[in-house]
């Protein structure tokens, strides 16, 4: 190591050495500015003179730098200093993997939520263009807190790649067709010299999973020569031949990521990571009776229908028939079917069926394509087998759009037939059920679903518009109601309409829905969410959610809203396991991942709270819900730096413009008079809220009471506790939990509140 404690680069002090390797020594520093420690990777002076080296330095920094993401270590500063390049990046406290490793294998579980980390990482990189080349054990650093970071993008191909250079382990390079990485966990193609892609860090992660697993590294043999052999003919250890107790789909896995051949492999890093994830979650890893009697069932997976018709507006209707044939087939109680928020994660993704077909843990898949020329529709459809990538069956279809209801079901039906299905008399009707025998009010109520889907406040809004049209068409349309009460509920929820209002029409809708159809579930989880965040009528929200469950066991939004309700009225074990099962329903549903999120942050699990919101940003980053919620657990967790830097965009979801001033402001409250200067801009901030909300916000009131509180003024957070509950914000459904409103436990204000909510003794089952 080149540079001694008290050595100085511009405003870092080097404190003391952390490492080196062949393209960086590493410090730890002092950053005077800011006041933190950072790490320094510095090149080494012996490089420093090398253009090919400097240029390679930078563009591993240039690679960092363009990604953003938790399991990604951080790049905050590149610069020349005294004609040294440095980068300065995180400083990170734990270990490498490689160290872990050394101490003995790691427990199955605990290897697959590490490698499904690494994979996210590795997913965020993909999507800018940047594959690593080089994941082994060295490069994945665990964190203190358990978090995994990708570390040394020094051979990510984002340009032409610079020469390899020698360091602790054995790297090869070869012009032209130059071969780059690491001899033991090198993909085959890069063995050949060929170009890398996504599924080359797919088998390099591959590798590494079997060695968290067996301690071994499966390809590393005794000469570098036998390992190259090795990777390019000998196959990969198979788990269950080994003796480990891991769930056989976890060997299927492994086994799909070490394929020779990369068009075998996962494609992408997003499909191994939902595989991985998928084993977590999935009660048939954890339970034998459970996985006996899913042995049982057939599973599939409908993906989005592709709009081949070339015009974008003819969305509604691939994503309409796609959504229309889950449904159908999903009463079928011998097929598991995987939700539409989970499958539309593929849409306009090219896949590899055996890929999704372990990431979405299904033995099958439909796939299918729409065009409309005119007044006739042409629908090709095909069902394919995931472990032979064959097709069972395919049919293509022309007919008029007036037809499409009798078309889905007919594609629906000859599924279950392919699927060798026997179906009772009951459950042929149910596959035959007709919401609407209109056409017309068909096609409005799916834009109406295609817009809701958005999340967005202008695609409720439009939603609406569609719904109603529907309803007009055919007033007994019992879908189109439930859609637009879970719409007018969402309205409300989120402030973007005044929540007596939106909550009153979600009701009357949910009421009409169920008059038509008392069988319809979502129905019924509409009305418990009326019940649970409008009239605070406890009992009758639980009555509401246990019959949709009951019509609906696989229902995840009614299993998120009972989650809720357990929430609000301090039942945080069951809160969580019905959070949990909603995600295991639909496991890439930002809602359901959210939910789980909201349930530790109230049960005051913050840690917790804090990793399943970091997975909702894997899965939608900017989701503004979680941008939200991320600002308020920083809070609960004392880290307000942290709140302050994600205030800004959490301000802009509860329809605030807050500038970068307005965060800054905030910083500087902290760094002068801690805690409470922090609170006293937090309620300078909501009263701004307040002032410019069009209307009486519940939301704007919540937020004063909320900082009021932190910072000792009781009997104004109590009066805007009166005001919002005035409103029947849907907020105040969680007073008996809220963690901020703490200081006004005690006082004979707090128990009026709470009976006025319906929560001074609303804890029992009902």
């Amino acid at each position: 190591m080149s540079l001694t404690p008290g050595t100085r680069l511009a405003q870092f002090e080097v404190l003391a050495p952390l490492g080196a390797g062949g393209m960086g020594e590493v410090y730890r520093a002092r950053d005077s500015r800011l006041g933190r420690d950072v790490a320094l990777k510095v090149l080494p002076s012996h490089l420093a003179g090398d253009s090919e080296m400097r240029a390679r330095f930078e563009h591993e920094a240039r690679a960092i730098a363009a990604i953003s993401h938790p399991n990604i270590m951080a790049i905050h500063e590149l610069a020349i200093v005294d004609d040294r390049s440095i980068a300065v990046v995180e400083l990170l406290e734990g270990e490498n993997l490689r160290a872990r490793i050394a101490r003995g294998r790691i427990p199955w579980r605990d290897a697959v939520e590490l490698a499904a980390h690494v994979a996210d990482g590795l997913a965020a990189a993909h999507a800018k263009g940047i594959i690593h080349r080089d994941v082994k054990p060295e490069n994945v650093f665990i964190t203190t807190d358990g978090s995994p970071k990708v570390l040394d993008f020094g051979l990510a191909r984002t340009e032409p790649a610079m020469a390899a250079v020698a360091a602790a382990t054995t790297f090869i390079a070869t012009e032209p067709g130059r071969v780059l990485g690491t001899v033991g966990y090198m993909a085959p193609e890069q063995v050949r010299g060929e170009p890398a892609d996504p599924a080359t860090d797919v088998f390099g992660l591959g590798c590494t999973i079997l060695e968290m697993l067996t301690g071994d590294r499966p390809f590393v043999r005794a000469t570098p020569a036998d390992s190259l052999a090795a990777l390019l003919n000998e196959p990969a250890p198979n788990l269950l031949l080994l003796g480990l107790d891991v769930p056989p789909r976890l060997a299927d896995i492994v086994a799909h990521c070490l394929e020779k051949d990369r068009a075998h492999r996962f494609s992408s890093a997003r499909d191994l990571a939902a595989a991985l994830r998928g084993l977590l979650t999935d009660s048939a890893s954890a339970h034998a009776t459970v996985a006996r009697r899913r042995a049982r069932m057939r599973s599939l997976a409908v993906l989005p229908f592709i709009n081949a018709s070339g015009q974008t507006e003819g969305d509604y209707l691939s994503d309409g028939v796609t959504e229309s044939i889950i449904n159908s087939l999903s009463q079928l109680p011998k097929l598991r079917v995987v939700p539409r928020s989970t499958v539309f994660a593929y849409k306009g993704v090219a896949v590899n069926p055996r890929s999704v077909g372990l990431a979405l843990n299904v033995d099958s898949l439909v796939t299918g394509r729409v065009v409309q020329q005119g007044s006739v529709l042409n629908i090709q459809a095909e069902l394919v087998d995931v472990a032979t990538e064959t097709q069972v069956w395919g049919d293509q279809y022309r007919h008029p759009v007036s037809e499409l209801i009798a078309l889905q079901e007919q594609i629906a039906w000859q599924i279950s037939e392919a699927l060798r299905i026997r179906l009772t008399a009951p459950e042929k009707k149910r596959l035959h059920k007709r919401a609407t025998r209109s056409s017309d009010a068909y096609q409005e109520y799916l834009r109406g679903r295609h817009e809701w889907s958005k999340w967005r406040a202008d695609g409720f809004h439009k939603a609406i518009e569609h719904f109603d049209r529907a309803i007009r068409i055919d007033p007994k349309y019992a879908r189109a109601y439930a859609g637009l009460a879970e719409t007018y509920g969402a309205l409300g929820y989120y402030g973007h309409l005044a929540t007596d209002l939106a909550m009153t029409r979600a009701s009357a809708a949910a009421y009409a829905a169920l008059d038509i159809d008392p069988g319809l579930a979502e129905a019924h989880g509409a009305m418990g969410v009326c019940r649970m965040f409008h009239n605070w009528d406890w009992i009758g929200a639980e009555h509401a959610l246990r019959k949709g469950l009951e019509l609906e066991p696989r229902n995840p939004t009614i299993h998120m809203y009972t989650g809720l309700l357990h929430t609000a009225l301090g039942r945080h074990d069951q809160a969580l396991r019905s959070m949990r099962r909603g995600r295991e329903l639909d496991p890439l549903s930002v809602l359901m991942q959210m939910s789980v999120a909201w349930a530790f942050y109230f049960a005051r699990q913050y840690r917790e709270a804090l990793d399943a919101i970091r997975e909702v940003t894997i899965l939608e980053p900017g989701f503004p819900n979680a941008l939200a919620f991320l600002a308020i657990t920083y809070e609960g967790m004392g880290l307000l730096e942290r709140a302050a830097e994600t205030l800004g965009h959490a301000a802009a979801f509860m329809n605030a413009r807050v500038g970068d001033d307005t965060v800054a402001e905030l910083k500087a409250a902290l760094a002068a008079d801690g805690p409470a200067g922090y609170w006293r801009g937090r309620l300078r901030l909501a009263e701004k809220v307040r002032r410019e909300s069009a209307d009486a916000s519940g939301l704007a009131e919540y937020a004063s009471s909320v900082a009021s509180a932190q910072v000792g003024d009781i009997d104004k957070a109590f009066g805007h506790l009166e005001r919002m509950t005035a409103l029947r914000t849907g907020q105040a459904a969680f007073l008996k939990v809220d963690p901020f409103l703490d200081p006004l436990h005690g006082d004979p204000r707090w128990e009026t509140l709470l009976r006025r909510v319906g929560l001074a003794h609303a804890d029992r089952p009902a």
